[in-house]
């Protein structure tokens, strides 16, 4: 059974934030004054890896409360890195954050589903012929109908 009391060790930045992030979703970055948000982190955490592989016997570490730190070999000198960040200006500064990538997101789909719209509502395509018969009462249309003579409906 696992204790949750203990920190985590992890050999590349980018595990140790999705530990960290099921518990906690902003954090401060001291060093910067600064506080980052899970999509800020995200993006981070990705170039760090890139650029700076962990050398050899160091590792990052997650403590239970979702801070995150650098443990260069010797498990008690870590260095925290990022420390979660609770307070009511960060808490609404990434509501603010989030709704503005929901918005982004809504724009991005309704950009996409207007391409995929043809320019006129009734427009078919050349290929598709003109119904034979009627949808709503099967009756055959007379030739250059715009309504079934039977039940009134118009002509698809």
């Amino acid at each position: 059974m696992e204790n949750n009391t203990f920190y985590r060790f992890h050999q590349n930045l980018t595990s140790a934030f999705i530990q960290a992030g099921e518990v906690c979703m902003i954090w401060h970055r001291p060093q910067e004054d600064a506080t980052i948000n899970v999509f800020q982190m995200e993006q981070l955490v990705k170039e760090y890896d890139a650029e700076n592989p962990c050398p050899e016997g160091s590792c990052y570490e997650v403590s239970v409360e979702g801070a995150i730190g650098f443990c260069p070999g010797a498990q008690y000198l870590t260095r925290w890195l990022f420390y979660p960040a609770m307070d009511e200006k960060s808490i609404s500064d990434f509501v603010d954050d989030l709704y503005n990538k929901l918005d982004e997101i809504k724009a991005e789909d309704e950009t996409a589903a207007k391409a995929e719209t043809p320019k006129t509502a009734d427009a078919q395509p050349a290929s598709v012929p003109a119904a034979k018969f009627c949808p709503n009462c099967g009756t055959p249309y007379e030739e250059g109908a715009k309504f079934c003579m039977k039940c009134g409906t118009p002509r698809q």
